[in-house]
């Protein structure tokens, strides 16, 4: 997931909006950084299961 599909769904909570520009930032990474590390292990448990 790049940067603008994570905002594209972090947009659709209105806390998103109450916080200042910085923090919407870190959200963003982390939100990026879950998604790859959740996807890595996805990836190495089907891997796994094969």
């Amino acid at each position: 997931m790049d940067l603008r599909e994570a905002v594209k769904v972090l947009m659709l909570s209105p806390m998103y909006f109450r916080m200042d520009l910085k923090a919407r930032m870190i959200l963003v990474r982390e939100f990026c950084e879950i998604h790859y590390l959740s996807s890595v292990i996805h990836k190495k448990t089907r891997a796994s299961l094969l």
